[in-house]
């Protein structure tokens, strides 16, 4: 009992945090709900007592101008009551568009904030999908539903069982024991429901990925080359079939659930009809009276029903509001600090005995990381694939925390620092970086281009791009892609990377981070490029990360990874001279593209 309570109380907070939140979103939403249960409880009491009127007339004086007099009562309430429910429910489906995009909005802009780790988290995607699967499914909306059913059904349970209790109680008490137990069978849909949703969550989640793939032009060369078509004819034959069988499985469970229901309802329907007919014949009532009371009844068991399912509904529901909740949670509480870095451009950065092993991964991708990266020094971070080196700099760059050790900025614990101060301090040209369809000036600057575009051509022409962007007919303007612009251009793999170097260069932060920045630029390019960048990171801190070793000649220092650990570290000159070592081992095999 103790537990129930508990958890109506945690249902309870669950559904009113959810209402304040759709309120701040869209108020006419709510007010329409509130105002469409009002005039439902209209409409239907109107379609219970003005039958009883007009038969009586019929069946006793036949009265003209009275029966003119109920049926124009009657057409009129029907006609004000259904355009008045037009018009709302015409208002609720804008506003239900409103609400939809107002709730992945608040999602979406969770995502943004929530910590890297999460990103990369298969839980916490299989988690968004299934959040999003049930606000496009309409099951918050039911919440609402649920919300205005209870507060009209008990209206109408009030009056219509005062009603029925003037003909007899115990219609009611029976009528009260088969809802009771239909109210059961319909708790048992609901877990069911529930059950399968989540499980298609994860099917959606692979099935959109693969859906996604057939949208993508970048991906259109392999495709086709590789015929990739075949794959994803396997991948989408492969959901069809399981979603046939957990829907078949999820079915047929329902199913019988709802055949109990619907048996019950006859059996209701059919206690009624034999009692009042009974009451008929013994003159207790009329056919006036007969079709009130029936209707009445009728009304009366499924406002019971309709209560208790909304209360049903509820729980199911707050499920997945716990879920959005837990969604939003992970983009709120961020386990960051709050101390300001110092305006400073002096930043050394230290990695005092760190490991590393990624969530629910059984080995470490760092072990026992001990380095300092000194105030403008260049560091080389080299090894082979697969050796940690953008582990570490994911750490670096506060993606992700320590599994052990620590990591101290200017002496200061990463953790304890303000992350967004922090990362002002930093500009990094990813491995996998991401270009976005538009325009070239947005990708470098995004919402800073307005501010200083000789700076952003300043930035093109340092990186060694302007060259081209000259050639283009609307320059930095020109939108990169076709998705939005017919005109848009896609640029080589080089191009690519000199534009995202130009991207990092206009942030001027006092750290560069540089991974694996030219992998798709041959060794002379990648020279060229390296060389520009020893140029305009004068004063800068750059940590360069490569299993390819041109960097290394104009570094201070080089870090050597190898099975996530630094095996050696020092010049080029002093590490050169370790015939042993796998610097050597690694320079020596590349020699050939430096000579």
């Amino acid at each position: 009992m103790k537990k129930r309570l508990q958890n109506l109380k945690k249902n309870i907070a669950l559904i009113l945090y959810f209402v304040k939140t759709s309120y701040s979103i869209s108020k006419s939403y709510i007010w329409g709900m509130i105002f469409s249960s009002i005039i439902g409880i209209i409409a239907g009491y109107n379609f219970i007592i003005m039958p009883k009127f007009f038969i009586g007339e019929l069946m006793n004086l036949k009265r003209i101008n009275v029966i003119a007099l109920y049926l124009v009562i009657f057409v009129s309430i029907i006609f004000i009551t259904k355009n008045i429910s037009d018009i709302i429910s015409n208002m609720m489906e804008i506003e239900k568009t409103k609400l939809l995009k107002g709730l992945q909005n608040i999602i979406d802009r969770s995502i943004m904030e929530m910590d890297y780790e999460h990103i990369e988290d298969p839980k916490i995607l299989d988690l968004r999908e299934q959040v999003m699967e049930s606000i496009h499914g309409d099951f918050f909306y039911r919440m609402f539903d649920c919300l205005t059913s209870i507060v009209t059904e008990s209206i109408n349970l009030i009056s219509l069982g005062i009603l029925i209790s003037f003909l007899n109680p115990i219609i009611i008490v029976i009528l009260v024991l088969i809802v009771l137990m239909n109210n059961i069978f319909n708790k048992k849909i609901n877990e069911t429901t529930f059950f399968w949703d989540k499980i298609f969550g994860v099917f959606n989640r692979r099935l959109g990925y693969f859906h996604s793939i057939t949208n993508d032009f970048s991906i259109g060369k392999d495709s086709r080359i590789y015929d990739i078509k075949g794959l994803l004819n396997d991948e989408f034959d492969d959901f069809n079939k399981k979603s046939y069988e957990a829907n078949m499985r999820g079915m047929k469970k329902s199913g019988l659930f709802y055949g109990l229901i619907s048996i019950n309802e006859q059996i209701q329907l059919l206690i009624v009809y034999i009692y009042i007919t009974y009451k008929v014949f013994t003159g207790v009532i009329g056919i006036g009276g007969f079709s009130m009371y029936v209707s009445a009844a009728s009304q009366f068991g499924k406002s019971i029903f309709r209560i208790m399912d909304s209360f049903v509904g509820f729980r199911l529901i707050s499920n997945y509001i716990d879920m959005y909740m837990q969604l939003l949670k992970l983009g709120e509480n961020k386990k960051r600090g709050g101390l300001k870095i110092v305006d400073t451009d002096d930043i050394c950065i230290e990695f005092r005995n760190v490991s590393f092993k990624y969530p629910r991964a059984e080995q470490y991708t760092l072990k026992n990381i001990n380095i300092t990266v000194y105030p403008h020094e260049k560091l080389s971070v080299i090894g082979e694939n697969g050796a940690g080196k953008t582990t570490f700099i994911k750490l670096l760059c506060g993606l992700y925390r320590p599994t052990s050790g620590e990591i101290l900025v200017n002496g200061i614990n990463i953790t304890e620092l303000d992350y967004e101060s922090y990362i002002q301090k930093i500009s990094a040209v990813f491995q996998d970086f991401k270009l976005f369809a538009c325009s070239i000036k947005e990708n470098i600057a995004f919402d800073d281009f307005n501010n200083d575009e000789e700076k952003i051509i300043g930035t093109l022409n340092k990186s060694g791009i302007l060259e081209k962007i000259n050639t283009l007919s609307n320059g930095i303007d020109t939108q990169l892609y076709k998705y939005f612009d017919e005109n848009g251009i896609e640029l080589s793999g080089g191009e690519n990377q000199k534009l995202v170097i130009s991207r990092a260069i206009y942030k001027n932060s006092p750290v560069i981070v540089l991974d694996e920045p030219t992998a798709s630029l041959d060794p002379y390019a990648e020279y060229e490029i390296f060389s520009k960048l020893n140029d305009i990171s004068q004063g800068k801190t750059v940590i360069f990360i490569s299993h390819r070793l041109s960097s290394c000649r104009i570094c201070d220092k080089i870090a050597v990874f190898h099975k996530g650990e630094i095996v050696q570290y020092g010049t080029h000159d002093e590490l050169i001279g370790f015939p042993d070592g796998k610097y050597y081992e690694m320079y020596t095999a590349q020699a050939q593209y430096y000579i």
